[in-house]
Order: C-alpha cells, then sequence, then structure tokens
C-alpha cells in the first residue's frame, strides 16, 4: 500500500512530465507536511497529506431506481471517503451495448472529422446518469449537499458517481438515500 509519505515525494518533487518543478526550495515540516517557497514575499505554502480510509456501506446487491431512454439504472454503491459518494450504473442489457455501440461510432466519427471542424464531442453514453435526483439525508438531521458529479469515460462509460458533504456525524446510524426519475423515486438506507 501507498503511504501519504510517499504521495506526497511524489507530489512535491516531480511535476506531470516528470520534471523538477522550476523556482521552488522545499522542506519538510513532519509526517505528511512540507513548506514550499515560490520566492514569493507574501506567501509560502504548507502542503499536507492524509490518508483517508474507505468505508463501502452498501448496498449488498444492485437496486433498481428506474429507466432512462430505455436504460435501467441501479444504485451499486455508497462510500464514505472525504465525501458521501453515492455510485450509479446501467444494468448490462442489449439496449445498453447498442447505445455504447452508437456513440463509439459517432466518436470515430467526429474524432477523424469533426474535431477539425471545431465542433463538439459527441455525448458520453452515462451522462444519462445525471437524470437522477439523488438526495441523502441520515438519522440526525445533517444537511447534505451537492459537491459534484462525474459519469462516463474510457472504461467506465455506464458508471456515474454523485459526491455529498459534509461527512456524516458521529452520532449518525444511517443514511437514507432518495433517488427519482421523472416523478419516481425510491429510498434506500445503508447502516453506517
Amino acid at each position: 500500500m501507498i503511504d501519504a509519505e510517499s504521495v506526497l515525494s511524489q507530489l512535491l518533487t516531480h511535476a506531470r512530465n516528470g520534471e523538477d518543478v522550476p523556482n521552488r526550495a522545499g522542506r519538510r515540516l513532519g509526517p505528511g507536511a512540507f513548506r514550499l517557497d515560490y520566492g514569493q514575499e507574501e506567501q509560502v505554502f504548507v502542503v499536507k497529506v492524509d490518508a483517508v480510509p474507505v468505508r463501502r456501506l452498501g448496498p449488498t446487491a444492485p437496486v433498481t431506481v428506474g429507466v432512462v431512454a430505455g436504460l435501467s439504472v441501479r444504485l451499486i454503491g455508497v462510500r464514505v471517503d472525504t465525501h458521501v459518494v453515492v455510485g450509479l450504473d446501467v444494468e448490462p442489457s442489449p439496449r445498453r451495448d447498442a447505445v455504447l455501440a452508437e456513440y463509439e461510432q459517432a466518436f470515430a466519427e467526429w474524432a477523424e472529422v469533426g474535431r477539425e471542424r471545431g465542433e463538439a464531442a459527441p455525448e458520453q453514453p452515462g451522462t444519462r446518469l445525471f437524470e437522477v435526483v439523488v438526495e441523502v439525508t441520515d438519522d440526525v438531521g445533517t444537511v447534505y449537499s451537492t459537491e459534484g458529479a462525474n459519469a462516463g469515460g474510457s472504461g467506465t462509460d455506464w458508471l456515474g458517481q454523485r459526491f455529498f458533504a459534509p461527512l456524516p456525524p458521529v452520532e449518525a446510524k444511517w443514511l437514507r438515500l432518495r433517488l427519482g426519475l421523472a416523478g419516481d423515486s425510491i429510498e434506500v438506507e445503508v447502516p453506517l
């Protein structure tokens, strides 16, 4: 397993292309902390890296949420790390395969001609997962807010995630998810 010190060292000694970051002086401040000085008179930076445990909460099997464009959307998991993360996917089916094949063909055509013309790339099929409304509550009344979302991508074409904050308080015993599509919704409780 990679530890926080290894991550910090890699982040601080190399830029994205593997080259040293120029015009920077640094000094380790202790475990997981580093001081960076870029020669600015008004500030220096302190970078800290923490290892955060991941808690996978469930459900134990996918739960069907509803149907979008003939595709069956499922809740596949909830985890807590730096956020409450709700995972969705599309159940395997011939329709799902056909939609992905249509997208791949459209993308190949766009890559060949459309990109040079300045046309927008075709929308990834996983973006259909954004049609699901997701709300998170708990048994102690915490107000959870959406912090972001992602869906699609090469190799994860049918995976979507929603990120919520804050983290559940220690006294919370469960999370309740309300997932809705076109006016219909389901509720799922997962123990913390």
